[in-house]
């Protein structure tokens, strides 16, 4: 075998006996299950391996990341959107069935998992039942680098349809500050505000960076 398949081999023991692998390795690995050409293996895990310090990383590249790299690769593309959707979707059936509140480092585990890598903020929901359990969590908005537009009267509406006792909010940060914005509180109150009306309580809303995660309810803002 040649070197690089040498290495392949080497990489494909290693996954099959849950041993560790290293970053390069793994990159270059997955370059070689979409690229068939050797040059371009080389100038995509060139690539690869200046832009992104992790597998996470890597699949959570934005769209505008690839468009700087002249000779796309639309299987490797179609390859880590594959894995990026597996990702979410082991994540999302780890979530315990019982009382999301007696798990909240899981569930803050889940939430940096779907949120903390997007490059524009997004505003999330999880709804639940009378006993805590989860009945859906969604995306109600998705909007720039600083700001996601959140209705009230959206957010009560789809809790109706639901049949949700209460929700817990987050939306993150992609700048990495943590502490919540004037629009952040006021948007948190006035979700409140109108659940109040219909007996619906706003368990806590989160801010999710990499490095950190906020609570509302623990600065008192709810």
């Amino acid at each position: 075998m040649a070197e690089g398949d040498e290495a392949r081999q080497a990489v494909r023991e290693a996954l099959l006996n849950e041993q560790s692998i290293e970053k390069e390795d793994l990159f270059s690995f997955l370059v070689a299950l979409s690229t068939t050409s050797k040059k371009d293996q080389k100038t995509l895990l060139n690539y690869i391996l200046q832009t992104s310090d992790s597998l996470g990383e890597l699949v959570s590249l934005p769209a505008q990341k690839w468009q700087d790299y002249a000779q796309k690769n639309s299987s490797f593309l179609v390859l880590l959107q594959l894995l990026r959707e597996m990702g979410l979707r082991c994540n999302r059936a780890a979530l315990p069935h019982g009382d999301l509140l007696q798990e909240e480092r899981r569930l803050l585990d889940y939430l940096i998992t779907q949120m903390a890598r997007e490059s524009v903020e997004q505003f999330r929901i999880i709804f639940l039942n009378k006993k805590n359990q989860l009945i859906c969590d969604e995306v109600q908005g998705v909007g720039t680098v600083n700001h996601t537009p959140v209705y009230p009267r959206e957010v009560a509406r789809r809790c109706l349809e639901l049949k949700a006792s209460s929700i817990i909010m987050a939306h993150n940060h992609p700048s990495g500050h943590t502490s919540p914005s004037e629009g952040d509180v006021i948007v948190t109150q006035n979700v409140q505000t109108a659940l109040n009306v219909l007996k619906i309580r706003v368990i806590d809303h989160y801010i999710i960076t990499r490095t950190a995660q906020v609570s509302f309810r623990a600065l008192g803002l709810l």
